[in-house]
C-alpha cells in the first residue's frame, strides 16, 4: 500500500486528502512490461489517495501520481519504487508474444555440453539435464521429462509468486530452484513473458542463457536479466532478419535459430545471498551469438 497524502501538503502546511478532489496513481512501463500486451504488475485503487501496488519483477518502477485539488488545479508527481529481489532472474519477452513460440533456455552452470542430447533432430527431443528448460522446468512436466535437478535446494513456498504461473508450484507444495514459467508456446499460454528463476546460485557459477525460435515466426526478442534487483538489458540480435531462417515457414527439422545473448557470473556476500553478477554479452566476431541448426554450447 502506498499513501499518497504523504505526497500532498500546501504553502500554508496543510496536509493530507482534504486538499485533493481526486487521485490518479499510474506505472512507467518498463522492461518485459514495455513489451507485453498486458503488463504483469497489479494496480488496485487507482483512483484513491491509498493504491495497492503488486509488483511482478524485482527493480525499479517509476511511480506517477496525478491529482487535482480541491481549488481544481492539477499537480504530478513522480518518484521510483524499489523492489528487491533473490538470486539469478531471466526474463524474455518479444513483439509477436500472441503469435510466435519462442523459448527461454539457462544452461547448468560450470558446464560446456550442447543444448540439447546428442543424437536428437528437434528441440523436443533433445530437453535434457543440462538445461532448464521448457519441458522440464516449468509447473507442467512436459514430454515425460522429470524435473531438472542441479543439486539446488528448493525455496520455501512463500519465495513463489501466488499472481503468477508460480502459484502452480505452490499448488504442488514445491518451490523448486530452477524454475521456469509456463511455456508461452499460443497453447499453454500466449501474451507473456518466459522467465527462469534460481533462487541460490553460488558465489562465482557462470551461467549461459539461451533464446531459441521454435514455430520460426517473426520476432524481435529482448532478454532482461536480474542478479538479486540490478537489471541488465539485451537487446534484440538483429540477424538473421525477424529472427527466422526462412519468413514464415516451420523450419521442422534441426534446431532453427539460436541466441546466446550473454553468460552470466554469479557475485554472493559472507552469507551466500546474490548482491549482483556479471554479465557478459556473447558475440561471434562483432555480431551476437546467433547460430542456425548449430545445438553446440
Amino acid at each position: 500500500m502506498i499513501d499518497g497524502t504523504a505526497f500532498i501538503t500546501s504553502p500554508m502546511g496543510d496536509e493530507g486528502d482534504a486538499l485533493v478532489k481526486s487521485w490518479k496513481w499510474s506505472v512507467v512501463n518498463e522492461g518485459c512490461d514495455r513489451i507485453l500486451p498486458v503488463p504483469r504488475y497489479g494496480l488496485s485503487f487507482a483512483d484513491q489517495a491509498q493504491v495497492a501496488f503488486r509488483p511482478a519483477r524485482p527493480g525499479v518502477y517509476r511511480m506517477q501520481l496525478e491529482v487535482e485539488t480541491a481549488a481544481g488545479e492539477r499537480e504530478t508527481c513522480e518518484f521510483d519504487f524499489n523492489v528487491n529481489g533473490r538470486g539469478l532472474r531471466v526474463e524474455l519477452c518479444w513483439d509477436t508474444s500472441t503469435q510466435t513460440d519462442l523459448d527461454l533456455y539457462l544452461h547448468r552452470p560450470n558446464d560446456e555440453s550442447a543444448w540439447y542430447s546428442e543424437g536428437s533432430g528437434t528441440p523436443s527431443s533433445g530437453f535434457n539435464n543440462a538445461t532448464c528448460n521448457p519441458a522440464n522446468c516449468p509447473p507442467l512436466l512436459r514430454l515425460n521429462q522429470p524435473r531438472v535437478d542441479w543439486g539446488y535446494a528448493g525455496s520455501p513456498i512463500d519465495y513463489c509468486d501466488a499472481y503468477s504461473t508460480e502459484a502452480e508450484f505452490i499448488a504442488q507444495g514445491i518451490c523448486p530452484n530452477p524454475r521456469a514459467s509456463t511455456d508461452n508456446n499460443q497453447e499453454l499460454a500466449t501474451g507473456t513473458a518466459e522467465v527462469i528463476q534460481l533462487d541460490n546460485p553460488r558465489h562465482g557459477e557462470r551461467f549461459r542463457i539461451l533464446v531459441q525460435n521454435f514455430s520460426n515466426g517473426a520476432a524481435s526478442p529482448e532478454v532482461f536479466i536480474y542478479c538479486a534487483s540490478a537489471p541488465a538489458y539485451l537487446g534484440p540480435p538483429g540477424i538473421p532478419a525477424n529472427f527466422q531462417t526462412e519468413a514464415g515457414e516451420w523450419f521442422g527439422e534441426g534446431f532453427g535459430v539460436m541466441w546466446r545473448p550473454a553468460d552470466v557470473e554469479i557475485q554472493t556476500d559472507a552469507t551466500g545471498a546474490t548482491i549482483g553478477c556479471l554479465v557478459e554479452p556473447l558475440l561471434l566476431g562483432e555480431s551476437p551469438y546467433v547460430t542456425i541448426d548449430d545445438p553446440s554450447y
